[in-house]
């Protein structure tokens, strides 16, 4: 195993007796599976057949460990390694397992908590979300020591923290609502405590399991823990026998620069945590890019001046604003903003000058992910409560959406082609993503351009040649 997954907000569990680390490894081909390791052994074990799992947790005997695929509930038995599905879980956000062999989970990236047997069933819902907040999502269960009650995490964004987020206790008979406190994070409990992020600095804070009272011993643990804000979610696992591992924030910088065409490192230019994204200017001479902020927990548009080794900040507005894109001639700069919870679009001027205005807003999630050679058409990746992730086209003329590729699999918009004949975008209807390209017009067949996966791509100037990373980690 190379390193510890950080996608998604740490994927890294300690058992209940505290001996075993189940977490996300990722190989030496960039794949992800589950792997385990004893506390006082550095020696990992990796399960085959785990690829694509995501928020591990243990039974509370320490003998299983439940996870998530893209499609599925999952469960091993830690001493037979074999797969097994306890039932469909299409965007899995955290379970928690009782001593009932109850398991509690969120199934989706919004919506309620449900509840299934640990031997597979039909999941019934126990905790509703609030229909007046469309994308409200209950999310990062974990059962307090009776069995039967459980603290979880409501988020009131489409991405990233609120005001409105609250940590709540419930329970499997529905019959408990209580509000701890307000905060964006996930939180465990162990040993008459409870844990939390809150800016970014692991807290603890004593908990009665019985009343549900918090008292006043509240005590930083360690700061600057690594915090994923699009799903409220801090990398740390407590255990009933009361250890405690937890990932800090440096490993999350990234590095911004160049490769040359054999994809060798020829400069970096910066370190900052990017968000989503960083895009290169059409004259390539600046970099605009999303970055985090852990300590206000905001996520802003930022540009970098290549040649004059500056960084200027975009966007000001408080909420969450991230995926930025370049209008054609490099003056303008689109990108999506939480104002309204479902990242619509704002446009604003290049050099931060003025203020930004609305240019397209909708009641379903989005992300822009590329303008046009052209500069009519903007291509989003929209977020369907029915069909999941899909591409659609925005007509700047004439205001109005038009859909690309829609289906019960997830697609991701990429890019268009320069000559506006081809659209790049990703499906992972094989099971992981691949790229596909099909004519702008919509007539005609697609084609499937990668094999073993594929994490970035982009067309060449001449709009004849595609550059990829696969899914095996090389630049092709």
């Amino acid at each position: 195993v190379n390193y510890v997954s950080l996608l998604d907000g740490g994927n890294f569990e300690l058992s209940p007796d505290g001996k075993i680390i189940a977490f996300v490894g990722v190989d030496s081909l960039n794949t992800h599976r589950l792997w385990v390791r004893p506390v006082n052994n550095m020696q990992a074990r990796e399960f085959p057949g785990t690829e694509n799992a995501i928020y591990p947790f243990w039974s509370p005997d320490s003998k299983y460990i439940a996870y998530f695929t893209n499609s599925s509930l999952m469960k091993i038995d830690v001493n037979v390694g074999t797969p097994v599905k306890i039932c469909d879980a299409p965007i899995g956000r955290g379970g928690t397992w009782g001593r009932n062999d109850k398991i509690v989970f969120a199934p989706n990236s919004t919506g309620g908590l449900f509840m299934v047997s640990a031997i597979g069933g039909n999941p019934v819902e126990i905790v509703k979300q609030d229909t007046t907040i469309k994308d409200q999502s209950l999310r990062f269960p974990f059962f307090l020591p009776d069995g039967k009650h459980f603290i979880y995490s409501i988020q009131n964004l489409f991405s990233g923290p609120s005001p409105e987020d609250v940590v709540k206790v419930g329970s499997i008979n529905s019959d408990t609502d209580v509000t701890l406190f307000h905060g964006s994070s996930n939180s465990e409990y162990a040993d008459g405590k409870i844990f939390y992020l809150r800016q970014a600095t692991l807290m603890c804070r004593g908990l009665d399991p019985d009343n549900f009272k918090l008292k006043d011993d509240i005590q930083a643990i360690s700061p600057d823990i690594y915090y994923f804000a699009p799903r409220i979610k801090g990398a740390f696992s407590v255990s009933e026998s009361g250890n405690l591992v937890y990932q800090s924030n440096n490993q999350a910088v990234n590095k911004v620069g160049f490769v040359d065409r054999n994809g060798n490192p020829n400069e970096i230019l910066f370190e900052r945590s990017i968000f989503n994204k960083a895009k290169l200017s059409p004259d390539n001479t600046k970099i605009a890019f999303d970055s985090f902020d852990s300590g206000s927990k905001n996520s802003a548009i930022w540009e970098y001046d290549i040649q004059r080794k500056v960084m200027s900040r975009v966007s000001f507005n408080p909420n969450f604003e991230y995926s930025p894109v370049w209008s054609p001639d490099g003056k303008k700069i689109v990108f999506s903003s939480n104002r309204n919870r479902f990242g619509d679009f704002y446009i604003k001027n290049a050099d931060g000058t003025g203020d930004d205005t609305l240019l397209y807003r909708s009641d379903i999630r989005k992300i822009p992910n590329d303008w046009s050679s052209d500069g009519n058409y903007l291509l989003y990746t929209s977020d369907n409560s029915k069909t999941r992730l899909d591409v659609e086209i925005f007509n700047l003329k004439d205001k109005k959406n038009s859909v690309f590729e829609n289906s019960n699999f997830l697609e991701n918009a990429i890019e268009f082609s320069k000559d506006m004949k081809w659209i790049l975008y990703f499906s992972n209807e094989l099971g992981t993503f691949q790229a596909y390209v099909r004519p702008f017009s919509n007539s005609g067949g697609r084609w499937q351009i990668t094999t073993k996966g594929v994490l970035w791509a982009a067309w060449d100037k001449s709009s004849r040649s595609l550059y990829f990373l696969s899914g095996d980690n090389n630049l092709c």
